[in-house]
């Protein structure tokens, strides 16, 4: 900030500070002290002289200490913080240009770097020079110099974005700025971090700023911890935990919920100290599994920390039944074995049990959300409502073709399909084997790339009509299709046109195949928002629904945030922050970083860029400081009052304890220490044998009279009973004695 370093968190408490001259003048007079007279009556008597009597005024000194208590104690009430000014003055005059990275990766010292931009811009307050500041990871924008004030406004209004800057996109800007104010020192304050081609921007910001100093202020070793990667296996949910580069040990807590933020599972690992990245597993059902939206780092207060799961990685049941009769003879080539190996990295695999009769009933009954035939001819009507009952309700059927398939017909295909089949490269065929055309930009497949050696040798034909376009997703070089389908309610129904094995094609060898089948598997229960009315494939857009702040907590979508597709698969950015899009039965999520990203640590040195290390002057609260101060001036002015009332030489040893412990327990709290248990008093000792029944027991420099004897006589020899304060008793006269002459006479300590 510009201005005194003193601030105040209750500024309006200061206005107590107007009632001190009130305070001084109640304090100014002080009553007389009050005399303690001892028993017995007769010296009340003899004390109670008409005196006039004025009252004392109280020392200059005590009132000053006092006045100076009061005004401690409504300063620190008012909250008072010292922020230190620590921009450091420069020989240069030239102007600043101030950039600072506010992405994710800045989330763990945010406040620090903000403290140390303000020092920064109230050093170039005091230097006259104009300042431009720049967050790198808001949207690019003209750059312009302006005022230290001007750049203070700026920096307030900028916030913590849980998405990683693009610094590459401010470099056109950044010239344009350094091209009007050439020799311009240039002040980056950097989380240390890059992403891909991220290091490319430090060596062009030395170009840019050739005639000026470029001094980059970041951390010595960047320590901020991301997720990424998250892979629902058959036993656990894994997920990676990834830092730029090594560092110390470090003990990693994460936490899994579900949408209401009902915490679902814990799991605690180590990352060593020369790993980067390490995997984390929830050892869960795989009903909870499939219930977790989000996982996060416990303890980091970070959007990059906080890791979404949507629907396309949840683990779906899925049913297998093939019509080949011989699976159990050659179990290693029948369509299932493909079909299990394909599926069990990310689907949980259901098979009907052997010699059963209804293997697709007994499937349906385990709530599966894909079911997949593969080669199966001719299904009765039961089976076929059962089948059309299940789509209605989203899910998805899968079909490959085969001798069977081809030699039947029913109703659960996308398209009609002719008798027979084609042969391509065989001995009485002229067409050599054909390869996957590229995917329709349209189809659940557009991110995929086809492999060339991809051939298929047979395949089933459609019958051509006026949908059979919109229902292709997938077709050879020559143009006929491949895969098609078909929406049936609010599920799908997909037909693979080749085998589930290697007889037809080769597809099945390939990792193709297992990208395509992981892609239809996504759609269960999602596949009316990605198939249209008419059947066509086609991209939905999505828009936000609910995204992360800086520190990763859930907000509204801001008026920034921008719908994305459905196949949206990139790492979050300004326009698309982290959050989830789209209905909640078929949510899109967007993470700070992609499937993949691995941070890693800016080589400053190879761009010749002088680095700093990141040292804010810290703010400091000078509340307790004053508190302490005002209790211990409060315990002076206790030991004065005492002082000054002639008190503190008739204190007995009881008192004398009782003030020290007040005082250890005023100082304890002040500085933090503590305070012993105090012991009792010992009472005073009774007075040895040898006193008459009219003698006097002595105890010191003080004279108390002894009790009468007891009855019976003898009485002299047994020492007096004393009170419970160690005091003797008071004379009372007893019946059948006479009285002392001395009974009135005053204890020589009445005062």
């Amino acid at each position: 900030m510009l201005g005194l370093p003193l601030s105040f968190m209750a500024p309006i408490v200061l206005a107590g500070l107007v009632a001190l001259p009130a305070l001084w003048w109640l304090l100014r007079v002080t009553p007389p002290r009050p005399q303690r007279i001892a028993f017995p009556p007769l010296k009340l008597m003899a004390d109670l002289l008409p005196k006039r009597e004025t009252p004392a005024r109280t020392p200059w000194w005590l009132l000053a200490l006092r006045m100076l208590i009061a005004a401690l104690v409504i300063l620190a009430v008012a909250g008072p913080v010292f922020n230190p000014q620590g921009g450091q003055e420069s020989a240069s005059r030239q102007p600043l240009v101030l950039l600072v990275d506010n992405g994710a990766a800045s989330a763990r010292d945010w406040l620090g770097r903000v403290q140390l931009a303000e020092s920064l811009i109230a050093g170039a307050g005091r230097d006259g020079r104009a300042v431009a500041l720049a967050g790198l990871a808001e949207p690019a924008s003209s750059m312009a110099l302006g005022t230290p004030a001007e750049a203070e406004d700026r920096l307030r209004a900028l916030a913590l974005r849980p998405h990683m800057p693009d610094r590459n996109a401010h470099l056109a800007d950044l010239q344009s700025l350094l091209a009007v104010a050439p020799g311009s020192d240039v002040a980056w304050i950097s989380d240390g971090m890059r992403l891909e081609a991220d290091d490319a921007f430090s060596r062009r910001l030395t170009e840019l700023a050739r005639n000026g100093r470029v001094t980059v202020h970041a951390a010595s070793a960047p320590t901020m911890l991301f997720l990424t990667d998250v892979e629902n296996l058959a036993n656990s949910l894994n997920v990676r935990v990834v830092r730029a580069q090594p560092g110390a040990p470090s003990t990693v807590n994460l936490r899994a919920s579900d949408q209401r933020g009902i915490v679902l599972g814990e799991t605690t690992t180590l990352l060593p100290a020369p790993a980067t990245e390490i995997t984390a597993s929830f050892a869960l059902p795989i009903e909870v599994r499939n219930a977790v939206t989000r996982i996060e780092i416990v303890g980091e207060r970070s959007a990059g920390a906080v890791l979404l799961v949507d629907d396309s990685a949840k683990r779906r049941r899925v049913g297998l039944v093939t019509g080949v009769t011989a699976d159990v003879a050659q179990p290693l080539l029948s369509p299932t074995y493909y079909l299990s190996r394909a599926l069990g990295p990310f689907a949980d695999i259901r098979e009907p049990r052997p010699g059963i009769s209804d293997p697709i009933g007994q499937l349906l009954d385990q709530n599966l959300s894909v079911l997949m035939l593969a080669d199966v001819g001719g299904i009765d009507k039961d089976t076929t409502a059962r089948i059309t009952a299940f789509m209605e309700r989203g899910g998805v059927l899968v079909r490959f073709a085969g001798p069977r398939l081809a030699a039947a017909s029913d109703d659960l295909t996308p398209v009609r399909l002719r008798r027979g089949g084609r042969s391509l490269g065989g001995a009485l065929s002229w067409d050599a084997p054909k390869t996957l055309a590229p995917f329709n930009r349209e189809g659940p497949f557009a991110e995929l790339s086809t492999r060339e050696e991809v051939s298929v040798t047979r395949q089933i034909l459609a019958e051509p009509d006026g949908e059979l376009s919109r229902k292709v997703w997938a077709s050879l070089v020559d143009g006929t299709p491949i895969v098609t389908a078909e929406r049936r309610g609010a599920g799908l129904v997909v037909l693979f046109h080749v085998t589930a094995d290697t007889t037809w094609s080769s597809l099945p060898l390939s990792g193709l195949f297992v990208d395509m089948l992981k892609r239809i598997v996504a759609l269960a229960g999602a596949a009316a928002a990605d198939i249209g009315q008419t059947g066509e494939a086609r991209v939905e857009t999505v828009s936000p629904v609910t995204v992360l702040d800086g520190q990763g907590a859930f907000r509204s979508p801001p008026a920034t945030a921008r719908p994305v597709p459905r196949t949206y698969s990139d790492r979050a950015v300004h326009a698309h922050p982290p959050g989830f899009y789209g209905p909640r039965n078929a949510t899109l999520a967007i993470n700070t970083l992609k499937t993949g990203d691995r941070p890693a640590a800016i080589d400053f040195a190879a761009s010749g860029i002088t680095t700093r290390a990141i040292e804010a002057p810290q703010a400091r609260d000078l509340r307790p400081p004053l508190l302490v101060l005002a209790l211990l001036m409060l315990a002076a002015d206790t030991l004065a009052t005492l002082w000054l009332g002639g008190r503190l030489k008739a204190m007995t040893r009881a008192r004398t304890a009782a003030a020290s412990l007040l005082l250890a327990v005023l100082a304890s709290g002040a500085a933090g220490l503590y305070a012993g248990p105090a012991k009792a008093q010992t009472p005073p000792q009774a007075p040895g044998p040898g006193s008459g029944a009219g003698g006097t027991a002595r105890s010191g420099s003080r004279q108390r009279r002894a009790g009468p004897a007891r009855a019976g006589g003898g009485g002299g020899d047994d020492p007096p009973r004393l009170r419970a304060d160690g005091r003797p008793p008071r004379r009372r006269h007893q019946q059948g004695r006479a009285r002392r002459p001395d009974t009135g006479a005053l204890h020589p300590h009445g005062a």
